[in-house]
Parts: C-alpha cells; sequence; structure tokens
C-alpha cells in the first residue's frame, strides 16, 4: 500500500508539466546520456531502470559498463527484448522481472530520478527523489531474477500441477484432475519447488505468482473440503 501511494505522489508530480521550479526540469535524450555516463562511472554507482523503454531511448554502450546497473522490466520486455537483457547480464548488470512494472522511471544516484516517455522529467528534489528510492527497494524485492524467470516451468503437466497446487488442491484430488498417480503428482510437486527455489508449497505459490505464472486471485483461491476450489 505505501509503495503505491509513493508511486501515485511521484505520477502527479510527473503530470504537472507547468512546475518550472530548479528541482523539475525536463531534459532531452542527449543530456540523459551523458548523466548516466558519468553516473555509472562511479564505482559506487547504484543506478536502477524501470521499464524497457530505456533499452530503446538510450545508447547501449551505457549499459555496457554493467556493475551497479539494475534493470526491472515485464514479461513482454523479456519476449521481445531478450537479447538485450541478455547481453546486460553478461555485463554483471542485475535484472529482474515483475509482471507489472512501474512507469519509466531510472534513479541515477540519492540526488537524481528522471522518469522517462515523450517528455523526460528530470527530479532533484530531495524528498521526492528519497520517497522513489524507497519505492524502487520495494519493486526490487518482488521481482525474479532474469535468469530464474527464464527457467521459469511453463509447460505441461508441470503447469497444470503448479495451479492446482497453488489454488490449494488436495494431492489426491488434484492427481485425479489431471489423471496422474499421486506418486507422479507428487514428484512434479517437488521437481516444481525445487525449480522454483521455495522450501514449502505455499513459499512455491507466493514464487509463482512473483514469475507472473499464476494470477493473485487464482493463488488465493480456497478450496472445498473434498479437496475441489469453490
Amino acid at each position: 500500500m505505501r509503495a503505491g501511494r509513493l508511486l501515485e505522489t511521484a505520477l502527479d508530480l510527473h503530470r504537472r508539466q507547468e512546475d518550472t521550479r530548479a528541482s523539475f526540469e525536463f531534459v532531452d535524450r542527449k543530456r540523459l546520456s551523458a548523466l548516466l555516463q558519468r553516473t555509472f562511472e562511479q564505482q559506487s554507482a547504484r543506478v536502477l531502470m524501470a521499464g524497457d523503454g530505456w533499452l530503446v531511448e538510450l545508447p547501449q554502450r551505457l549499459f555496457d559498463l554493467g556493475p551497479g546497473i539494475r534493470v526491472v522490466v515485464g514479461p513482454d520486455a523479456v519476449e521481445e527484448r531478450r537479447g538485450e537483457l541478455e547481453r546486460l547480464t553478461a555485463a554483471r548488470a542485475a535484472v529482474r522481472v515483475l509482471p507489472r512494472v512501474p512507469p519509466e522511471l531510472a534513479l541515477l544516484d540519492e540526488r537524481t530520478a528522471v522518469f522517462g516517455g515523450d517528455r523526460m522529467l528530470m527530479i532533484n528534489e530531495p524528498q521526492m527523489v528519497s520517497s522513489l528510492h524507497e519505492l524502487s527497494s520495494a519493486v526490487w524485492s518482488f521481482g525474479v531474477a532474469f535468469t530464474d524467470y527464464l527457467d521459469r516451468p511453463d509447460g505441461d503437466p508441470e503447469a497444470s500441477v503448479l495451479h492446482l497446487l497453488s489454488a490449494g488442491w488436495k494431492d489426491e484430488a488434484a492427481a485425479r484432475e489431471l489423471r496422474m498417480s499421486v506418486r507422479t503428482y507428487r514428484r512434479h510437486v517437488a521437481s516444481l519447488m525445487k525449480r522454483l527455489g521455495a522450501a514449502s508449497r505455499f513459499q512455491a505459490g507466493i514464487r509463482a505468482v512473483q514469475l507472473g505464472l499464476i494470477d493473485v486471485s487464482e493463488a488465493s483461491r480456497r478450496p472445498a473440503s473434498n479437496g475441489i476450489p469453490r
């Protein structure tokens, strides 16, 4: 909830284009590239970029600097820009995937943030930038590593097992539904938990939601006493 409020505040600021105070100014891609070049060259730089639009708007050489760069993208970007994202990870940048990604946002340092789009807005207002950093920490914590996302289970029968597991089906009922033995079903469950890096079935459900494999509402469905969800 708090992250959502921070995002709304930031978006409201972005929409107020008439604000001409020194803390806010519109920048072009050339200037932003120069700012990023200077920031990336600092050994202690921790830059976060949300949204795949940056991969199009900015020169690829900036991302080749690698360490210190964190990029958050959505599932569509993985499909459409997989090569660029693989190049980023090869350069030791950290890439995470979220089912839903905030509007294009770049946090350059503790003092500067930039919203992307047709007109890029640079923010130097300390309180706002601090709030955006707080938001970015929450967003980053819910992301899934790019390589883990690529290794996610997405084919039958494990995809079907994952949906029933996350919905709380009992093993016996789920096995009947999928027309397999209970032993085979449990073997798939164990494989899924290992691939998702989950220590429990509950954690496997959470990881599945984070990976965008299942919808939150689907994971929260409660089964009836006979094992079949209501």
